[in-house]
C-alpha cells in the first residue's frame, strides 16, 4: 500500500459563489449548493438554482464542506453548482466508494487543520495535499463493498430502533 496526496487520485474543484443575479428559486439551471447547510445524510438537497454556474461538481463527486463545520461529506447524485463552502472531489485514480470512506475518515483531520477567526475553513491547497492510503484498485473495491455491507446493516438496525421508539411513543 502506498501513501499519495489526494490531488494525485482525484480532480478537486473548489466552489465559488455565483453572481446573485444568476441564483434563482425556479428550477432553471443547475441546483446550487452553498455549503454544509444543504448536505443530508448521504445526498445534498438544494432549494436554489444557478443559471450560469462558475464552479460545478460532477455527478459522482464527493462534496466536502470546507467551511465551518469543516469535513462533512455527501455524494453528488447529479451535477451541482457549488459555492465557496464546498469542494468537489471526483475520483480519477481511486474507487469512488473507497475514496468516500477515506474522506469520511479524514473529516476529523480536516477539521483539525482548519483555521480562521470568524469561522473555521480549509484551503484548496490543504485539501489537495491530504495524504491517503491507496491500496490496489481491487483491494479498494473490496474494502468499499465490505464497509457498504456493514454500514447498510447498521443503518437497518438504527431504522428498526427508530420504528420501535415511534411505536412506543404512540402508546
Amino acid at each position: 500500500m502506498r501513501r499519495v496526496r489526494l490531488e494525485h487520485v482525484a480532480d478537486i474543484t473548489a466552489g465559488q459563489s455565483p453572481e446573485s443575479a444568476n441564483v434563482t428559486y425556479s428550477s432553471d439551471g443547475l441546483p446550487f449548493l452553498q455549503g454544509c447547510a444543504e448536505l443530508g445524510a448521504k445526498f445534498p438537497t438544494s432549494e436554489k438554482y444557478c443559471l450560469n454556474p462558475p464552479k460545478t461538481a460532477r455527478k459522482g463527486s464527493w462534496l466536502i464542506s470546507v467551511r465551518a463545520p469543516v469535513g462533512s461529506i455527501n455524494l453528488a447524485d447529479q451535477d451541482y453548482c457549488i459555492g465557496r463552502g464546498l469542494a468537489a472531489v471526483y475520483p480519477d485514480a481511486a474507487d469512488q466508494g473507497y475514496l468516500g470512506y477515506v474522506l469520511l475518515n479524514q473529516s476529523g483531520f480536516l477539521n483539525a487543520i482548519s483555521t480562521g477567526s470568524t469561522f473555521q475553513a480549509i484551503s484548496t491547497f490543504q485539501l489537495k495535499n491530504v495524504e491517503i492510503e491507496l491500496p490496489p484498485l481491487d483491494t479498494q473495491r473490496r474494502i468499499a463493498r465490505f464497509l457498504d455491507e456493514k454500514t447498510a446493516r447498521i443503518d437497518g438496525l438504527i431504522e428498526k430502533k427508530r420504528a420501535l421508539l415511534d411505536r412506543l411513543a404512540e402508546k
